[in-house]
C-alpha cells in the first residue's frame, strides 16, 4: 500500500469541522499560542484557556480566539464593534501591533479567561493579570485610535506617503512599548 505524503489525507475544512465540534461538545479547551501578537501578556509558546462565550456576551477588552481561515486560529483582543449592513461586526486589534480588522460574530469561537506560562495558571479576572490585561486594553484602544486618527487616508503623493511612513513607525513604537517595559521590568524579578 502506497501513501502519498504530498496530499492530505483530510482537508482543512473537515478538520476545522471535527475541531468544532468537539470544541462545542467540552464549551473550554488549552491552546498552544504560536505567535507574539499578544505580547507582552501572552506570548509564543504559551498556553490560553478557550472558553465558549456567546458573542452577545463579547466585551470591549475581550480576548478571543476566532477562525481567520481553514487551518488558522487568531486569539486578539476585542477594541470595539462596528454595525454594517444591519449586521454588527467586532473590532479585532493585537496587542503587539497597529492594524485591526472586522469580524463575524460567527467565527468567534470563545474568550481567552486563563494563561498557562511556565507551568503556572493565570486568571485573566484576578489579581495583579487582571490591572495588566486592563491597561494593555486601554493601550491597544490608544494605538488603535491614532492610527485612525492619524494615518491619511489616501497616499497619493510622495509626501503623504513620507508622513504615513513617519507615522507608522511611530504607531509600530508605540504599540510595542508595553513588551519593551514589561521585558526591563521582567529582569529583576527573575
Amino acid at each position: 500500500m502506497h501513501c502519498d505524503t504530498e496530499k492530505p489525507l483530510v482537508s482543512k475544512e473537515i478538520i476545522d469541522e471535527m475541531w468544532r465540534e468537539a470544541f462545542n461538545a467540552r464549551k473550554s479547551c488549552w491552546l498552544k499560542v504560536m505567535s507574539n501578537s499578544m505580547f507582552p501578556l501572552i506570548k509564543t509558546n504559551d498556553y490560553v484557556f478557550l472558553e465558549y462565550i456567546n458573542p452577545s456576551l463579547i466585551n470591549s477588552g475581550d480576548i478571543v480566539t476566532y477562525l481567520y481561515k481553514p487551518g488558522f486560529l487568531i486569539s486578539h483582543r476585542i477594541i470595539g464593534s462596528v454595525i454594517s449592513n444591519n449586521h454588527t461586526y467586532f473590532l479585532e486589534k493585537p496587542d503587539n501591533g497597529i492594524f485591526s480588522s472586522t469580524i463575524s460574530p460567527e467565527l468567534i469561537l470563545g474568550k481567552i479567561t486563563k494563561i498557562k506560562k511556565n507551568n503556572k495558571i493565570y486568571n485573566l479576572n484576578d489579581g495583579t493579570i487582571n490591572i495588566i490585561n486592563k491597561a494593555l486594553s486601554f493601550h491597544s484602544k490608544i494605538v488603535f485610535l491614532l492610527s485612525q486618527e492619524l494615518l491619511p487616508k489616501s497616499s497619493t503623493n510622495k509626501n503623504r506617503n513620507l508622513t504615513s511612513f513617519m507615522i507608522l513607525y511611530m504607531l509600530n513604537f508605540i504599540s510595542t512599548l508595553p513588551g519593551r517595559v514589561f521585558s526591563i521590568i521582567g529582569r529583576f524579578f527573575k
